[in-house]
């Protein structure tokens, strides 16, 4: 048979942060099986059964896809079919919901439906596909470098409200063995990744953190980096990072007027990476559902914490009550009428006043990257991609 890979959106979009997707990790095993990842997602007549990834973004993309070739030859997981499965299930033979493994055992039965899916431990098959396409906005990180990311472990046992992950591990972190931790590490040597991103939800939390980042060490990368949670940043953790030459950390700051759980050690987890001078990333999140003075409230508090804290770099979000999280029914009333294809994270969702909700975004990354204040953290206008990346954002300011 021969297996197409998708991923909705379509990775030939113009997202400024893609990597390896997930839906590679189910590319058959099976010998007599070829595997294909269509990168523009452009159906052929002689592909037998498309394995769909489907983001929420991307679920009106998908359903067009669905009727040009048939939902019998379709099987959808990830995340929107996890949190959707019966509305997926009309454009798809067969769902998976959750974590998939093993997909090949639907592939000779003669069955449709909606099933669970069960996690292995494995690594992501990067034959189907060129690293060299890969991108991310982060400091010092320049056109030229080749990016990789690896998962250490998958899932999050945190419940924040807003997030899809908890839904797709059910509040469960699955962790890889040293063995193929590393056979991940050198497959990235092999391609001359010289930038690793860990894509671990919490990786500070690793129960074995120091065996890890000593095989990450080993990797000599030219830049390493990995999201963590606050709470889990403490001296004897950040000392470990230190000493494996770690360059930043992305930590979730989220609301600027409330403070999440994991984030109890906030103040304290960014005192230890000044000390050890790591740098860390913070991203925000905007509710633009009532007011745009209230929007405008939220942007100043936020252009306030960037400056207490001074990250190397500033992300900002507007928030997405995704299906399935915690907070989507709270909002349910308010997304009717609305496209899935209006869910891009950097794009306000509700609020009448668009533009000027994206004008308040740009503006204030813009004093921020720009203040003198940030000057004498790093130079900004370095050419790496982060500055590459606000440049192209501040030519969408509308007047």
């Amino acid at each position: 048979m021969k297996i197409g890979l998708l991923t909705f959106p379509e990775f030939n979009n113009d997202f400024k942060h893609k990597l390896e997707p997930s839906v590679l990790y189910v590319a058959s095993k099976r010998q007599q099986d070829s595997n294909i990842f269509l990168y523009d997602n452009l159906p052929s007549d002689d592909i037998d059964i498309y394995l769909a990834s489907i983001y929420t973004v991307g679920f009106d993309e998908f359903k067009l896809f669905s009727k040009k070739v048939g939902n019998e030859k379709i099987i959808a997981g990830g995340y929107h079919s996890t949190a959707e499965p019966f509305e997926t299930h009309k454009y798809a033979k067969i769902v998976i919901k959750g974590l998939s493994s093993g997909v090949e055992d639907y592939f000779e039965k003669d069955v449709e439906g909606i099933f669970d899916g069960q996690f292995q431990p494995i690594n992501i098959n990067r034959n189907l596909f060129d690293i060299k396409v890969n991108k991310q906005a982060h400091p010092d990180i320049l056109p030229s470098d080749i990016i990789g990311s690896i998962n250490i472990g998958i899932g999050c046992q945190f419940g924040c409200g807003f997030c899809i992950t908890p839904m797709m591990s059910k509040r469960k972190v699955y962790f890889k063995n040293d063995l193929l931790i590393k056979q991940d590490i050198d497959d990235l040597k092999l391609r001359n990744c010289n930038v690793l991103f860990i894509r671990d939800e919490n990786f500070t939390a690793h129960e074995n953190l120091p065996a890890i980042c000593s095989l990450i060490k080993a990797g000599d990368f030219k830049v390493v980096y990995s999201f963590a949670t606050a709470n889990s940043i403490t001296k004897e953790n950040i000392k470990i990072l230190k000493d494996a030459g770690w360059h930043s950390l992305c930590i979730g700051a989220e609301y600027p007027s409330l403070k999440l759980k994991k984030n109890n050690n906030f103040d304290k987890a960014i005192e230890l990476c000044n000390k050890y001078d790591i740098g860390y990333a913070l991203s925000y999140i905007v509710n633009d559902s009532k007011s745009i003075e209230d929007v405008e409230i939220q942007f100043n508090l936020i252009k306030e914490s960037a400056f207490k804290y001074m990250p190397i770099k500033l992300s900002i979000n507007f928030l997405k009550p995704f299906p399935g999280t915690k907070i989507y029914n709270s909002y349910k009333d308010k997304l009717n009428g609305m496209s899935y294809s209006d869910f891009y994270l950097d794009y306000p969702l509700f609020s009448n006043e668009k533009n000027k909700c994206n004008n308040l975004l740009i503006s204030t990354l813009l004093d921020y990257y720009y203040s003198s204040k940030y000057s004498y953290l790093r130079k900004f206008d370095c050419n790496d991609s982060l500055h590459l990346s606000i440049i192209d954002q501040s030519l969408h300011i509308i007047q």
